[in-house]
Formats: C-alpha cells, structure tokens, sequence
C-alpha cells in the first residue's frame, strides 16, 4: 500500500517537472519582445541655408516591440546637428565700406511613430519596411552683424521654432550578434507632401539594438 502510494505521487512530480523544464525551454528561445535602439544617422537636408548638399550627423534612439504575426511598432527621435551657413558681403553705405556678416543654422528634429513587417532573410538576418506619421520640430536660427570703420554699429539675432507633421519611409536591416543584440543598418526618407517647397530629407545610418 505504502508503495502503491509513492509511486502514484512520484509519476505526477516527474511529469509537472519536464512540463516546467519544456516551458522554460520554450521560453528561453523565444525571441525578445520588446527592444531599443541606440545609433547615428548622417542628415542630408536639402532645406537648410544655401542648399547645402552636406550632411550632419546625428543622434537618434528608439523603443519598439514585437506584434503578432511578425509585425512591429516603434517610436524613434532624430535630433541631427545644426546645418550652418556663414555669409559676408561688403557695400559702400553713406560713403564708407560696410561689412555684414553672419550665420544661419537650420535643423529638423522628428518624433516619428512607424509600423512595419519583418521578413526573414536568414537566420539571423531580419529585414523590415516601415512606414509612419512624424512630428517635426522645424528650427532656424540667424545671427548678424553689421560692421562699419572697424565699429560694430548693428546686431542681430533670431530664434524661430515651428512644429509640422510629416510622412516617414524607411528600412532596417538587422543582423543578430547574440539573442538579445543586434547591428541595424537603417534608412529613413521624411517627407512633408502638404509643402509645395519642402523637400524630403533623406538619413541612413546604423544603429546597436538591444532586445529585452
């Protein structure tokens, strides 16, 4: 009776610890749910001062998690370095030689919420296009100076700031170094479709990511 009774005991113990140790398993390998995004971008805006062609480099970070079905959802900022363009010129006002001169400093800011679709291109690769709405902080700074015999007799300085949607476009491409850390290559195009004189900005770059 005694050993009857350890033996309907012991068979229920062995089976509720391979059934924890397959869960644990299972969830051991289970890909990481949700992740960051840390890294930096080169900032091609056509809009600054001049038409500068230069890029800025940026910093940029984001947060992002893993939907059903492949999907995916994250919210990224990109704040890039002041595109800046200096400017002289001289002219001959009330018979003496005057100087102007000064900077101009431009630079988008963006708050971009993007959705997209992973696609498996090997084990370890992940490719995804994305596609969002953004907040961009549109920022133009200008300060002059107007010089005459050797004596500044004019300062100027202006901080203008302005918040405007845009549309976003991009794609990552992430390679796996371990379970939880990845390198991401990424592109992204931010757009502003309801401006007849706004052109896209266009940035890659690449990014650390860290799943959790």
């Amino acid at each position: 009776m005694t050993l009857s009774m350890h033996r309907y005991t012991t068979i229920p113990a062995v089976l509720l610890v391979l059934a924890a140790a397959t869960a644990h398993a299972q969830s051991a390998a289970a890909p990481p749910r949700y992740y960051a995004d840390v890294g930096t971008v080169a900032d091609f805006d056509p809009n600054a001062f001049g038409d500068s062609s230069t890029a800025t480099p940026s910093l940029k970070t984001s947060l992002g998690a893993a939907l059903p079905h492949g999907w995916t959802a994250r919210f990224e900022l990109t704040m890039p370095r002041w595109h800046e363009d200096t400017f002289a010129y001289t002219c001959g006002c009330a018979g003496r030689q005057t100087l102007a001169s000064g900077t101009d400093q431009h630079r988008f800011t963006t708050y971009d919420f993007l959705v997209g679709h992973d696609l498996t291109l090997g084990r370890r690769v992940h490719l995804t296009p994305l596609i969002g709405f953004s907040a961009a902080n549109h920022a133009d700074r200008e300060a002059g100076t107007i010089t005459s015999a050797g004596l500044v007799v004019d300062s100027t300085s202006e901080d203008h700031h302005e918040f405007i949607p845009s549309m976003v476009w991009g794609v990552d491409l992430a390679v796996a170094i371990s379970r939880h850390v990845a390198i991401v290559p990424q592109f992204r195009m931010n757009a502003f479709p309801q401006y007849e004189d706004a052109r896209a900005i266009f940035r890659p770059g690449v990014a650390l990511r860290v799943g959790f």
